[in-house]
Parts: C-alpha cells; structure tokens; sequence
C-alpha cells in the first residue's frame, strides 16, 4: 500500500435497489467524501495493482525528468561548442578580410607601379626608335663615307688632283689644245714678238 494514498476503510451496508442489477452501498460512520461525489469502491488486489501502476508511471515520470534534463545538459554542451565553432569561424573571417584588405592595398600599389613603368616603358620605346633613327642615317653617312674612302684609294693621283680642281677652272683645262695659233704672233729667236 502506497504511504501516499492512505487506504480508508468504511463500513458499508449493501442493500437492494429496486433499479434492476444495481446495488446500494452506505457508507456508516464518519467520511470526507461530498454528498454528490463519486465514490469508486474497489477490491483490495485491484487497488494495489492501480497503485503498482502509479508506481510505475511515477517512475517513468522521474526517468523521462532525467532524460530531459540530460538532454537539456547535452544541448547546452552542443550550444557552447557550436558558439566556440562561430567564434573561430568570426576570429578567421576577420582575419581573412585583413588580408583581403592588405591584399587590396598591394594590388593598388601594383597598379600605381604598373602605370608607372608602362609610361617608362613608352618614353623608352619612343626614345629607342629617336636612337634608331638616328643610328640609321650615321650609318647611311659612314656607308656613304666608306664609298669615298674607297673610290679615292683606288683613283691615281692625277685624277684625284683633276677631279679636285673647282669647276670654273675646268674651261681652261683643255685651252691649250684647243688654242689657235695668233696671227698677231711670230717667233723670232725664241721669243714671242706681236708683230705691229
């Protein structure tokens, strides 16, 4: 018998009910139960099994209590493991956003770089093909001089001094051959006498 339901024992008169298949029973003596209030009588062994079952449902009723305060115990270590998972993923995804950011400031520097050696680059282009240009014509000169060195090493010397004599003079190159004799002029001993 369970100390929590005490059994309480009446004296009871059953008598006959004129209703059909129904029974009266009253209760003598001293009771706490209400004039309209249903009163369930039952055999001694039906009353201990109801009360075996209270036990039992009692005891499942405590088990599931701990069962879920276990679990409340695991879901709270989940929890704290999971804010320890976001916590390093929040510590990484700044760190990595540091480095996107350092990352981003090199790149501009590059590009600022960049910039400034492809202007280099042009200014030198332009100035290599300025040296080119250049280095064309001294050499077109040099090949230009060469060919005079060559054609004056292998001139003879009189032609050489002929073919520098200025062009004014070069009429008079060939007057002694295409001189006439004067009329005015006869030879008498050796010399030259203009005749009157």
């Amino acid at each position: 018998m369970n100390k929590n339901l005490p059994k309480r024992i009446y004296t009871a008169t059953v008598q006959k009910n004129p209703v059909k298949n129904s029974k009266l029973l009253t209760l003598e003596g001293e009771h706490d139960f209400g004039e309209d209030e249903t009163v369930i009588i039952m055999a001694e062994k039906d009353f201990g099994q109801m009360q075996k079952m209270m036990e039992h449902q009692r005891k499942m009723i405590s088990s599931f209590e701990v069962m879920l305060e276990e679990m409340k115990d695991d879901e709270k270590v989940k929890i704290g493991h999971q804010k320890e998972i976001i916590m390093e993923l929040n510590n990484e995804c700044s760190r990595f956003m540091n480095e996107l950011s350092d990352t981003q400031g090199r790149l501009e520097e590059m590009y600022g770089l960049f910039d400034s050696l492809n202007g280099k680059y042009d200014e030198l282009m332009t100035r290599n093909f300025n040296l080119d240009e250049q280095l064309k014509n001294k050499l077109e000169e040099a090949k230009q001089i060469l060919q005079n060195v060559y054609a004056i090493k292998n001139r003879h010397p009189l032609t050489y001094i002929k073919e520098r004599i200025p062009q004014s003079y070069i009429p008079l190159k060939n007057s002694s051959e295409n001189k006439k004799p004067n009329k005015n002029y006869r030879l008498k001993n050796d010399k030259k006498v203009i005749s009157p």
